[in-house]
């Protein structure tokens, strides 16, 4: 077919727009290119091509492969509402660096083929909100894009993988609203501003990747969904928010940086949870949680306070705050463990039970376990130091708890802990002394 042809049948041809888009201009001209059609037939071939003019090709529709790598724009990119029916090639693991000088814009487009922008260079921002990636088999390919200012994917639809692996945004990424069918890959990740992912949807069985990621502002999910493993492992930002989340697969938050604070506010971890090690200058906030799988916070460190209001353990396996920090203090009104506890070597500021009773279900590790300040009657005193395991006892919390009661001139309720600490010392030797009889 003849691009004559081409034409008169409504359509234009891929040469004919290559022959436009690189040809030298009169200063006369319209320094923007915009199709005389909006169908474009055959393969569309810039590789290693500069294109000085603006590129205007809204709602076009491309039947074949376009193929934009190491082409070089020199004005903005806007392929806005566009189809693409094949493969849109702006870098792959072959060949990358295709440089955008300006913005490049793909809001509301569906790909129907692989969408590549590997090593890509975007000196504007990219907006991909609205936009449907069509494609289940290869990955969407975002990994080591470079970009200058933002990158937003709001409402976007990702029906397969999807690669940001090492991109780096100097700007926000926002993700709003975003259904991520298949995998998610955000691995070492390096945002300069915020990262919204509010009310985003994780489907995918491979789950989300934002292990060494790193934000420099905050990274926000709330009301997010992760069906999925999600493995946040080495994550740095400021805030880490997740607030009404549901985690339906593992949750790894193991050796997370926030140099302010994290907020799990009303989540619900469904499996296995990880935050050890992790960081946190400030809170880890936990009101009303429910973790439902084994939980480790081994020594996370929170430079003010631990908040557990409300929590629920549901499992009867271990949560372990072995070597924990808590510089402030540690919050657990009525916050309820189904399963042993550990609070083996933990250091906390003041231990806040209030008028709950928090430790009571099963057995409680307080072995060399501090606590600067006690908020609770004497009954909840009780209810602590009675709920140790026998296997672990430790006279170490009737010694906080009376040296507490002393400095704050509390003498009735010093004496009391210490005859308590006492009785139950006497009791726990003459079981050890049982045993050995038997």
């Amino acid at each position: 077919m003849s691009e004559k042809d081409d034409v008169s049948n409504g359509s234009v041809s891929a040469k004919e727009v290559l022959r436009e888009l690189t040809r030298e201009r009169d200063a006369a001209e319209q320094p923007t290119y915009t199709p005389p059609h909006k169908q474009i037939s055959g393969k569309l071939d810039l590789r290693h091509r500069t294109v000085k003019v603006a590129v205007e090709m809204l709602g076009c529709e491309f039947l074949d492969e376009v193929d934009l790598r190491y082409c070089e724009f020199e004005q903005t990119v806007n392929f806005s509402g566009c189809k693409f029916w094949k493969h849109l090639n702006s870098g792959d693991n072959v060949e990358s660096h295709t440089v955008y000088r300006k913005d490049f814009n793909c809001s509301e487009a569906v790909f129907e083929g692989p969408f590549d922008l590997n090593g890509g260079r975007i000196e504007g921002s990219a907006y991909f909100s609205g936009t449907k990636f069509q494609h289940k088999g290869q990955s969407d390919n975002f990994a080591w894009t470079s970009i200058e200012e933002t990158l937003e994917f709001e409402g976007a639809i990702f029906e397969g993988p999807a690669s940001f692996a090492s991109l780096k945004c100097k700007g926000d990424l926002f993700c709003q609203d975003t259904i991520f069918k298949g995998g998610a890959d955000f691995a070492s990740l390096k945002c300069g501003g915020d990262g919204r992912f509010d009310r985003a949807s994780f489907e995918g069985e491979e789950g989300v990747d934002f292990s060494e990621a790193s934000l420099g502002v905050d990274l926000y999910c709330p009301d997010a969904s992760f069906q999925g493993p999600a493995n946040f492992r080495s994550l740095k930002c400021s805030n880490l928010t997740c607030n009404r989340v549901t985690f339906g697969g593992t949750a790894t938050f193991s050796s997370v940086e926030c140099s302010d604070s994290g907020h799990f506010r009303n989540v619900t971890f469904e499996e296995e949870t990880n935050f050890a090690y992790a960081s946190l200058d400030t809170n880890l906030s936990c009101q009303g949680a429910t973790f439902k799988g084994p939980t480790t916070f081994n020594t996370l460190k929170c430079g003010v306070g631990g908040f557990f209001q409300r929590a629920e353990f549901q499992s009867e396996e271990e949560t372990d705050f072995a070597y924990a920090s808590f510089g402030t203090n540690l919050y657990c009104q009525d916050t309820t463990f189904k399963g042993q506890v550990t609070f083996y070597q933990t250091t906390i500021g003041t231990l806040v039970l209030g008028d709950s009773s928090p430790f009571a279900q099963k057995s409680l590790d307080l072995r060399e376990c501090t606590f600067e300040r006690f908020n609770g009657g004497l009954l909840q005193a009780k209810h602590l130091t009675g709920a140790q395991k026998p296997a672990v006892f430790s006279r170490d919390p009737y010694l906080q708890l009376e040296k507490y009661s002393q400095s704050t001139e509390n003498e009735p309720d010093a004496k009391e802990i210490y005859y308590q600490g006492r009785l139950a010392l006497r009791k726990r030797a003459n079981e050890q002394n049982s045993h050995q009889v038997k």
